[in-house]
């Protein structure tokens, strides 16, 4: 288990064994110690990641409905939307005869 000892000046004491050495190496180094000097280091890398893993999650979550949503519009590809003006049926059957022809620049 990893311990770690903060100062008040900002230091560190890393992997001692339990609070009473830690203490002493930090009065002998001159410096005090805080009320609650250890972090359980584990713990708090273990509650990061999964906070970083949910997070992920959401997001990912986001960009699914975000490309679902856009595969949705985009379904209907320009030559549905020019077909689609046609306004009756010799219309369409002339639209269908100008694509098959190649006469894309009608399109809009």
């Amino acid at each position: 288990m990893r311990n770690i000892t903060l100062t008040q000046d900002g230091g560190a004491i890393v992997n001692l064994p339990d609070q009473a050495a830690a203490k002493s190496q930090l009065e002998a180094a001159g410096k005090s110690t805080l009320a609650a000097p250890y972090v359980d280091v584990p713990d708090v890398l273990a509650r990061a990641e999964r906070e970083r893993s949910e997070e992920i999650g959401r997001l990912a979550r986001k960009f699914i409905d975000w490309l679902k949503a856009s595969l949705k519009r985009a379904y209907q590809s320009d030559v549905e939307r020019y077909l689609a003006q046609a306004t009756d049926l010799a219309d369409l059957e002339r639209r269908l005869q100008a694509l098959a022809r190649g006469e894309r620049a009608s399109f809009g």
